[in-house]
């Protein structure tokens, strides 16, 4: 099997490599595609140095089973369909194809099947979706009908230069300046004053759990370097027993419900999504208040990816 990774020089093309070499993805040739700028620089993987290439529409092989995507939504529209004629499965990490109706849209743990023998163009949710539709899914059976989500969102979100801001005290990517700050935009505005970021949660959580949902959602941008957090209320069609909820998160090998706060810094790099904060108001015995928190760049990213490629070769070739 071959393997493509088109914006391996960036953030979370870096975690794709890591994965792929952390959970033993075989290959025999892996090409790595980056921006011009790294194009030409050598990058160590399973003992060998490989060099990142240059994309154009001349050099895109012939011989890629699967082929990750993670570099930006113009490079995904004008390369992901080149890549899919040559017969390539093409895993994108961008928000192009993601609400195509012929598009599957994927969290293998939820939809997995949502991918047919013919598709060759499949979408990774938002980084803020996976999360938390990774946590909803455990409690459909309890028919949620209102969820207001506020998402706190790291830099590294943003891309490298977003972390550098960050990391060298500048304000080159975040014009407002983001240390000792936080920016409540992300992604650009429509005219009822919705972001294209609050957006894509409630949209991409209706299309992967194919319920019907009323969601209100506020992104903010925070200057942590690594994991969103999340504020969730859903509220049900019925009053809810809150050891139920504990119990249904608790059978989840991908969910981790704890008492104590999941705080950023202790969850940079894990490959799990975690729940605190869980309580009810007394008042509202209908609803139920949560906190979650993963690895934006990881389990919101590149590990989804991963796990669809496993099974599609598990499973489909």
């Amino acid at each position: 099997m071959n393997i493509a990774v088109v914006g391996a020089s960036g953030i979370v093309g870096r975690e794709f490599l890591k994965l792929i070499c952390q959970r033993g993805l075989a290959y025999n040739k892996i090409y790595l595609f980056s921006s011009d700028r790294s194009a030409g620089k050598k990058i160590f993987i399973n003992g060998k140095d490989h060099e990142f290439i240059s994309l154009s529409k001349a050099n895109i092989p012939d011989d890629v089973d699967i082929a990750f995507f993670s570099a930006g939504s113009s490079v995904s529209l004008k390369y992901v369909p080149l890549f899919a004629e040559k017969g390539t499965v093409v895993i994108d990490n961008s928000s192009a194809f993601r609400m195509k109706d012929n598009i599957p849209l994927v969290v293998p743990e939820i939809n997995f099947n949502a991918i047919k023998e013919d598709d060759k163009i499949i979408a990774n949710p938002n980084c803020s979706t996976i999360q938390f539709v990774l946590v909803l899914d455990l409690l459909k059976i309890l028919r949620p009908k209102s969820i207001y989500i506020s998402t706190y969102q790291s830099v590294s979100g943003a891309g490298l230069k977003a972390l550098e801001d960050v990391l060298l005290d500048k304000s080159d990517f975040f014009e407002q300046g983001i240390n000792r700050n936080v920016i409540p935009e992300i992604g650009e505005f429509n005219d009822l004053g919705e972001t294209t970021e609050e957006e894509k949660i409630r949209k991409e959580t209706v299309k992967i759990l194919e319920i019907p949902l009323k969601i209100n959602s506020f992104a903010v941008r925070v200057p942590t370097l690594f994991c969103h957090s999340e504020s969730v209320i859903i509220e049900f069609e019925s009053e809810v027993n809150i050891d139920d909820i504990k119990s249904l998160l608790e059978q989840s090998e991908v969910v981790v419900y704890d008492e104590k706060m999941n705080l950023s810094l202790d969850i940079a790099g894990s490959d799990k999504t975690f729940v605190s904060r869980l309580h009810q108001i007394k008042e509202y015995r209908d609803s139920i208040n949560m906190w979650i928190s993963a690895d934006n760049i990881r389990t919101g990213a590149a590990l989804n990816a991963v796990k669809i490629a496993e099974r599609i070769i598990n499973e489909k070739f």
